[in-house]
């Protein structure tokens, strides 16, 4: 059995679209290399990660919140 050790990345504060664009980043890197990473996430201003089922329509014109979906979908 081959070990794989996780690869911490230290928490940063990002905007939605950022902390959404580093796992899609992430998720080929780790697909391609079979490289584990445990992250968290820390928003720089309220967010709302939305999922593939939901529409964006619920939360565009607030304002007040960062809006963005998961490249995964999930």
């Amino acid at each position: 059995m081959v070990k794989r050790d996780w690869l911490y990345l230290p928490n940063r504060r990002y905007d939605a679209a950022t902390n959404m664009a580093i796992d899609e980043f992430l998720l080929h890197k780790a697909a391609f290399k079979r490289q584990r990473f445990i992250r968290f996430y820390e928003f720089d201003r309220p967010a709302v990660i939305l999922a593939y089922p939901q529409s964006f329509n619920d939360f565009i014109g607030e304002g007040k919140v960062d809006v963005t979906r998961r490249s995964s979908g999930g």
